[in-house]
């Protein structure tokens, strides 16, 4: 298996890791094993609501750019594009 972490979380995990007395392929094992054995994720995933100042930002930067008839994946691309985006969850 391989899996593209961003370096930075990458070092800080495998330190913790080794803190922990394990590699990190233990510990990526360790988690595959309990999601297979309780059929969930271990923990909760949420995303933090966006602040109505960063909506507003958000509204400021994109306004005039979409005609309203684009799919929420168009509309994504578009986001994406921008040099200044920047992806909420990597892993």
């Amino acid at each position: 298996m391989t899996i593209r972490m961003d370096p930075e979380i990458k070092d800080k995990f495998t330190k913790l890791c080794e803190e922990f007395g394990m590699s990190v392929n233990t510990a990526i094992n360790i988690f595959a094993r309990t999601v297979v054995r309780s059929g969930s994720i271990p923990f909760t995933i949420s995303a933090s609501p966006a602040s109505s100042a960063d909506t507003e930002k958000i509204i400021e930067r994109f306004a005039g750019k979409w005609s309203g008839k684009e799919t929420a994946d168009e509309i994504m691309a578009n986001i994406k594009s921008n040099p200044s985006y920047r992806d909420p969850i990597k892993f």
